[in-house]
């Protein structure tokens, strides 16, 4: 259905996009601005940084969505080389199951953010303090659920199984499988938060950059691939 050079540009566009949106949302100071704080810290925190925070959100997310069909053309790859039927079929499941869980966080942040800003400028006590509570359960729960959850275990998940396979029937080189298993372990590693422990803030750099830099090697691994004639190349 997509030409190989179609497939290589939007896994590409995964790499490309993800980098400006994390250049930008760390200017911005997301989400750790945002995660505990006073609601008129998190207000005025969006008044100054709104343009910086709405063009970072665009990339990121643009980079999000486009991660789940990305992922799912070098699975599919996998597939018509020989790909292990049980291995493929539970990334995809994990693939869509990641997808879900970003879709339902980046359309709840981007629906509530500006209706959040319209409230607290016009509402009284009462609405603001519903407000509060809202944005928590956006910027503290589902934030936690997108990030730990869908993305540094569910979409984890689906990359080392994707890793495992590369290694094991060699449709790419061997070394973007090796890339990807060191990859999906740095983001379970990263969530080590959830059971207490901290991992650092150089992990959690660490594994959505080397994330962005495998993207942007399987595109040209891609290209240079017969995706109508999988074989098995050379590491």
């Amino acid at each position: 259905m997509f030409p190989p050079l179609a497939r290589a540009a939007m896994i590409a566009l995964v790499g490309l996009t993800a980098i400006p949106g994390i250049i930008l949302l760390t200017m911005a100071g997301w989400p750790d601005m945002f995660q505990g704080a006073p609601m008129a810290e998190t207000m005025a925190g969006l008044s100054a940084t709104q343009g910086i925070l709405t063009t970072g959100l665009f990339f990121f997310t643009v980079s999000g969505l486009l991660w789940a069909p990305a992922l799912w053309f070098v699975l599919d790859r996998s597939r018509d080389a020989g790909g292990h039927r049980d291995a493929v079929s539970l990334a995809g499941l994990f693939i869509a199951a990641s997808l879900a869980v970003r879709v339902a966080w980046y359309g709840a942040n981007a629906t509530a953010t500006p209706i959040a800003a319209e409230i607290w400028a016009t509402g009284g006590p009462a609405e603001r303090a519903a407000l509060d509570v809202m944005l928590q359960l956006i910027n503290d729960v589902l934030s936690t659920a997108q990030e730990d959850i869908g993305v540094n275990l569910i979409g984890s998940a689906a990359l080392l199984l994707i890793g495992l396979e590369i290694i094991r029937l060699r449709v790419f080189p061997r070394w973007l499988g090796y890339m990807a298993v060191v990859t999906s372990l740095l983001f379970v590693i990263s969530s080590a938060e959830m059971v207490g422990l901290n991992a650092g803030q150089t992990v959690a750099i660490a594994a959505p950059s080397l994330m962005n830099f495998w993207f942007l090697f399987m595109a040209v691994a891609m290209i240079r691939t017969r995706a109508s004639d999988p074989q098995r190349i050379t590491p």
